[in-house]
């Protein structure tokens, strides 16, 4: 653990810029924000706003921001009081629950001039994001629940939470002003399907971060947690729904998100999808997978694309290991403003894109041979599962399936409910 740490020292790329936002109280927050490229896309008129889990800061979500803005999103991360570089409130303080966050985030919003956004919130996050969906409807344009549940007051939870309740108490009565190293590694790891799937550097990046939250930070938020059940609340969302998890999230299983579905009445829709190959952060294990299915999901609520875009490709692994040593900053701060509601498209005259392109549409080409070889019936993409000419993206693929440059949508691999 100390090895991780110390390897996140170094700097980070420049690529969000940092502010400081206030909130009642005389408190500030910390945030980052990310705009799409200048000559990228433009993606809808409401920026993505995302909340990080317990307890760790916007840094959770640093292996996306950037992978999001190139897909045409405003990006916005905010890291609640209490946690990160954020102002930390004294001891007691009720912003230390889910509506003293509430209530933060709505202050948040207003000091960054947004009025509509689309809201993503992880584990702790989703618990704000759902309350705060159900009081403030006309503000969240789509919600984005990732590793949630409707209530964290199961004795399954309650047996998993137990332990830690009883380690931060004895940490609290010894005085200690930060949670001791290996229990913070411990705490980030456990989480995780696949942690050679997470870059060392980002995972030494978030050990840090979690123990900049005191003790009692720790503490007042879980007991919050164990005791709450949104239930009632999500009769009250309206608000187009993706309720995302990874597959093998052991916290909050596919059940509970089922339930979630179909307790939602009011919402004009909702859709499961579990990322394969990840635990309870699937934007750690699956950051690229994540991503597909949030834009997926955006382009079908919002809007679609005009065409698919040939701007830059995913982020390699050397430039995520950079990003992750630590987050960026800057006194400076770019004004989020409204993109354009339609798509503009790149023209990349990049040598290298033009023959990844020529490759793919020669794979494909061949794909298609293939497949009218086997079967004269079946085409490409098709699994026999459910999958018909207007299934939208992320939705029945639960296998291979090409992506095709016709007027039908398919995706790569993923796997959803």
């Amino acid at each position: 653990a100390a090895a991780l740490v110390a390897a996140a020292s170094a700097s980070a790329a420049q690529g969000g810029v940092r502010r400081r936002i206030s909130i009642s109280g005389g408190f500030e927050l910390d945030a980052v924000t990310y705009a799409p490229p200048a000559e990228g896309l433009a993606l809808g008129e409401d920026p993505i706003v995302l909340l990080h889990g317990w307890p760790e800061s916007l840094v959770t979500y640093d292996l996306v921001y950037e992978r999001l803005a190139r897909q045409g999103f405003h990006v916005v991360g905010i890291t609640f009081p209490g946690f990160g570089d954020s102002d930390k409130p004294p001891e007691g303080s009720e912003v230390y629950s889910v509506q003293g966050l509430v209530k933060a985030t709505r202050e948040a919003l207003h000091s960054l001039a947004i009025e509509k956004c689309i809201l993503g919130g992880h584990s702790l996050g989703s618990f704000v994001a759902w309350e705060f969906a159900a009081k403030h409807p006309d503000v969240v344009s789509v919600l984005i629940p990732i590793g949630s549940a409707a209530t964290a007051a199961s004795p399954h939870d309650l047996h998993l939470l137990e332990p830690y309740v009883v380690a931060i108490t004895a940490f609290m009565q010894a005085n200690k002003r930060k949670v001791p190293l290996t229990f913070a590694y411990n705490n980030i790891v456990g989480d995780l399907y696949n942690k050679k799937a997470v870059p060392k550097a980002f995972i030494g990046r978030m050990v840090e971060e979690t123990r900049k939250a005191p003790p009692y930070v720790w503490l007042a938020l879980m007991q919050d947690l164990i005791q709450r059940n949104d239930s009632e609340l999500l009769g009250r969302i309206t608000a187009p729904t993706l309720l995302l998890s990874g597959a093998s999230d052991s916290f909050f299983t596919l059940g509970m998100q089922e339930t979630m579905r179909d307790q939602m009445t009011a919402a004009a829709t909702v859709q499961i999808v579990q990322i394969p190959k990840s635990g309870h952060t699937p934007h750690w294990e699956q950051p690229e997978l994540f991503v597909r299915h949030v834009t997926a999901f955006v382009h079908a609520h919002l809007g679609p694309p005009v065409s698919m875009p040939l701007g830059p490709g995913p982020i390699s692994d050397d430039q995520d290991q950079e990003r992750a040593s630590s987050s960026s900053s800057s006194s400076a701060f770019i004004a989020i403003t409204r993109p354009h509601s339609h798509m503009v498209t790149r023209v990349n005259g990049d040598f290298m894109v033009l023959m990844l392109t020529v490759a793919m549409l020669a794979y494909t080409a061949s794909l298609w041979v293939i497949s009218l070889m086997a079967t004269k019936r079946m085409r490409l993409g098709r699994t026999g599962r459910g999958l018909t000419d207007t299934t939208p993206v992320g939705q029945g693929a639960n296998e291979l399936t090409p992506f095709m440059p016709t007027k039908r949508r398919y995706c790569f691999g993923i796997v959803s409910i």
